[in-house]
């Protein structure tokens, strides 16, 4: 059986740019308000971008702990 997921280490968002803090607020917002459609909605947000990515996630998981 072949898997899809990847593992990868968070990083700090001392860099995190403005577009990534508020991508990162927008979304815990909709978790926080079960808006479903902005969460599905919310991949086509995100750029190709490895090191963005990473970053965002990190900074969705700190505002989801608070």
């Amino acid at each position: 059986m072949r898997y899809r997921c990847q593992t990868f280490k968070c990083l700090e968002d001392e860099n995190l740019n403005d577009d990534a803090e508020n991508l990162a607020k927008d979304f815990v917002e909709a978790v926080l308000n079960n808006d479903k459609i902005e969460m599905l909605s919310f991949g086509a947000k995100i750029p190709n971008d490895r090191i963005f990515f990473k970053r965002l996630v990190n900074k969705i998981i700190k505002l989801l702990i608070k």
